[in-house]
């Protein structure tokens, strides 16, 4: 279901900006990403996420509050929205 406070043109939009982000597959190191997971105590996916972007010098793009602060910490670039 649709959140009623969009409306189909900005939906269309929403889409047309996210066709144009640049993305890239990337196999995580995954005992890098285990030991960020533990340290940080939070979830392997997420994890991944930050082990990606800190190899490829990229930022995330999240809303998670948790996640931001973890990327933070280990100086991971974060993109604000």
């Amino acid at each position: 279901m649709l959140n009623d406070r969009t409306t189909a043109s900005t939906r269309t939009g929403n889409y047309a900006a996210f066709e144009e982000v640049p993305i890239q597959f990337s196999k995580p190191n995954f005992a890098h990403s285990l030991a960020i997971a533990h340290q940080a105590n939070i979830y392997a996916y997420d994890a991944y996420v930050l082990d990606c972007a800190m190899r490829h010098k990229a930022p995330i793009l999240t809303l998670d509050r948790k996640l931001i602060m973890t990327a933070r910490d280990l100086k991971a670039a974060v993109l604000e929205v």
